[in-house]
């Protein structure tokens, strides 16, 4: 929740300005072997601040997505929490309903941004990334998978231990108890 606040809250597009970067024009073929190393000075930093620019301009283009899957997520874990602590009888509908939106919120959240990494890397000459994005992003979606299955198992087994037990009162469940049901 605090993630998808400052997601919203981030202009990407006004902290690029900041860094605005002029042209350096035609290279003085002319010119003195300082005039043209300042030249190729002012056409790397110009080249990076290309760079940091497409890369705020893609977060920001994300930014839309980020927060209704965001929204999407949070209000299932809400729902799910709320039926879960009030023992409703679909409280574990919504907590799985909740997993599986989680999950592929990630996945989805992941596959956009190793793109548009592997997208940046590639517009930079120096840098050859070869098959590791993909194998990060494997990585990456595997590992949100194991995580959400494990969590999909602890909910399983709660439901399955929960089904037909009578639960005790807690700090977390209320139950009516057998003398407020005789009055």
């Amino acid at each position: 929740m605090i993630g998808l606040l400052l997601s919203a809250l981030i202009p990407y597009d006004q902290l690029v300005v900041e860094l605005k970067q002029d042209e350096p024009g035609p290279y003085p073929e002319a010119g003195t072997s300082e005039e043209q190393e300042s030249w190729n000075e002012s056409k790397a930093e110009y080249d990076e601040y290309i760079i940091t620019k497409e890369l705020f301009d893609n977060l920001e283009s994300m930014k839309n997505t980020q927060i209704i899957l965001g929204l999407i997520t949070s209000t299932f874990g809400v729902v799910s929490l709320f039926l879960l602590v009030q023992l409703h009888p679909k409280r574990f509908y919504f907590a799985f309903a909740w997993i599986g939106c989680s999950a592929i919120s990630s996945i989805v959240g992941q596959v956009m941004s190793y793109s548009m990494m592997g997208d940046l890397y590639q517009s930079i000459p120096e840098m050859d990334t070869g098959p590791w994005m993909s194998i990060q992003m494997g990585f990456g979606i595997g590992a949100t998978i194991v995580c959400n299955l494990s969590l999909f198992c602890i909910i399983l087994t709660c439901a399955i231990k929960s089904k037909g037990d009578q639960l005790e009162e807690s700090g977390f469940h209320f139950v009516p108890s057998q003398q407020n049901q005789e009055n």
